[in-house]
């Protein structure tokens, strides 16, 4: 089976999202699926010899290890056709942020079976965001 991953948090990142997506990789390319992963990056790179395609991303000071994922349209169409072009069966999403909705528009387009996993409590995460002020913080 050929599995695409969408993540808002990859390599060279050492969180624990990008942990649990490495031991998911790992382990099922020892069971023989073929893992492509589609994550936040410096530019927009197509690493095809190790199935990493990264989409240009911003970098905030505040948090400079977070990278969050430019949103034109174009990289939707960027995503609809990588996943086209390497013939994905299913599209695993790992969060419900940026890349995620990119994983889920495609896997919509090109009618594919997807799953979502959710890493993060959200309400958790949002007492950390500074950078969306009408957002409360949740007690």
């Amino acid at each position: 089976m050929r599995i695409a991953f969408f993540t808002e948090s990859y390599l060279p990142n050492t969180d624990g999202v990008v942990t649990s997506i490495l031991s998911f990789k790992k382990q099922l390319e020892r069971l023989g699926h073929e893992i492509f992963v589609f994550a936040p990056g410096r530019d927009n790179i197509d690493d095809e010899e190790n199935g990493v395609f990264y989409y240009k991303s911003r970098f905030f000071r505040e948090y400079p290890n977070f990278p969050v994922p430019v949103y034109p349209t174009i990289l939707i169409e960027r995503s609809v056709r990588l996943v086209k072009r390497h013939n994905i069966d299913l599209i695993h999403v790992h969060s419900p942020g940026v890349m995620g909705f990119r994983g889920l528009h495609a896997a919509r387009r090109l009618k594919i079976p997807s799953v979502l996993t959710y890493h993060t409590l959200l309400p958790e995460l949002t007492s950390y965001i500074r950078l969306i002020k009408a957002l409360p913080k949740l007690d």
